[in-house]
């Protein structure tokens, strides 16, 4: 079997040189780095797993059930791949000691960095902020954050369901142990419809309990407490139980409820009753996580996309 000697021997590099394209510990030119592989690969040199470079990075999300998380993992998991690093995927379920199971491999060098989305204690903050780390939506301290710019879907929100006619609007979020970025989008909502005259209720959902049954079921007691409205603004899946309820009880969508989302998932494309929702830019939110582990906050504009 050949050696990095003969590898160095072949590609004319020293051995120093052909150690480090080959292992990618250390800096050599890309022309270099062409070279040695392609004296490997003639050679039919294969590089012991031991000596191969470990490049992973976790994405550590609260719950992969529902189409956002699900779609920002579909994408970040590309683009680490496009770079190279393998994708460590953890569905924490707000489940502490998953979160204490990260740091471990942090410690352990066995992930390069994550990208995080769940709830963290302070104890376990202090841990996380000595390590390549990008926050997706939570605000944490002294972590960077990437997120979309809710305050402008807030605001967009509010003029949509003003504009369509409103007199009387429920906004449902999830209830979180933490403030969120995305609650944003629902103070800047409420602000803006209050601001016009127009009622505006908050109902929450618990976090801890999410599921599609859960929401149903939940979506169905504030249809009946909240029977007099004739607007909502709620995530998609929710925008869309909503909906489905209210086609259910023969209240007509859009013409008597006006139903808006927030996300835009594929799945509003196969509803029915169509929703209008607010679309936040997944794939890109995705890039830059990946890009930007770690340098700055940044926020992605949301755009209104009608699907009625």
């Amino acid at each position: 079997m050949a050696t990095i000697r003969d590898i160095a021997q072949e590609a004319g590099v020293s051995v120093g040189t052909a150690s480090r394209a080959l292992t990618g510990n250390g800096y050599v030119s890309e022309e270099n780095r062409a070279i040695v592989l392609k004296a490997a690969e003639k050679l039919g040199y294969v590089l012991k797993a031991a000596t191969k470079q470990k490049k992973a990075i976790g994405i550590v999300l609260p719950d992969i059930i529902f189409p956002f998380m699900s779609a920002f993992l579909k994408y970040a998991e590309v683009e680490l791949s496009n770079r190279g690093y393998k994708t460590f995927i953890l569905n924490t379920l707000n489940v502490q000691d998953r979160i204490d199971f990260v740091i471990d491999l942090l410690e352990k060098k066995e992930l390069d960095g994550i990208i995080i989305n769940s709830e963290v204690t302070h104890a376990q903050l202090k841990k996380l902020e000595r390590y390549p780390i990008i926050s997706f939506e939570r605000i944490y301290n002294n972590i960077p954050l990437i997120a979309s710019d809710h305050i402008e879907g807030g605001k967009i929100a509010g003029e949509t369901l003003y504009k369509s006619g409103c007199k009387n609007v429920l906004i449902l979020t999830a209830k979180q142990g933490v403030r969120v970025y995305a609650d944003n989008r629902i103070d800047e909502c409420k602000k803006y419809l209050t601001e016009k005259g127009v009622r505006c209720t908050v109902a929450e959902i618990d976090s801890k309990f999410l599921t599609f049954k859960f929401v149903s079921e939940i979506v169905g007691e504030y249809f009946s407490l909240y029977s007099n409205i004739d607007g909502i603004f709620a995530d998609d899946v929710t925008a869309y139980c909503f909906a489905a309820e209210a086609v259910r009880r023969g209240v007509q969508v859009p013409e008597k409820l006006k139903v808006l989302g927030y996300d835009g998932n594929d799945i509003t494309l196969l509803t029915y009753p169509r929703i209008t929702t607010i679309a936040q830019n997944i794939p890109l939110l995705a890039a830059k996580c990946v890009e930007m582990i770690p340098k700055a906050d940044i926020l992605f504009p949301t755009s209104l996309k009608k699907l009625s």
